[in-house]
């Protein structure tokens, strides 16, 4: 039971810090573009597919 206590506090905690860091509008801006990155590479790679 404690290592299921300890993991659990352990996901709480990485949970709370990525809430505040969603605070920040930088951190946001650099999701977002690493998530636009990855959706043109996936796009690429479709149309080579598709080809």
């Amino acid at each position: 039971m404690p290592d299921e206590q300890n993991e659990f506090a352990a996901v709480a905690g990485e949970f709370r810090k990525f809430s505040d860091e969603m605070k920040n509008p930088v951190v946001v801006g650099a999701l977002l573009h690493r998530l636009s990155e990855e959706r043109s590479s996936s796009n690429l790679v479709l149309k080579e597919i598709n080809a």
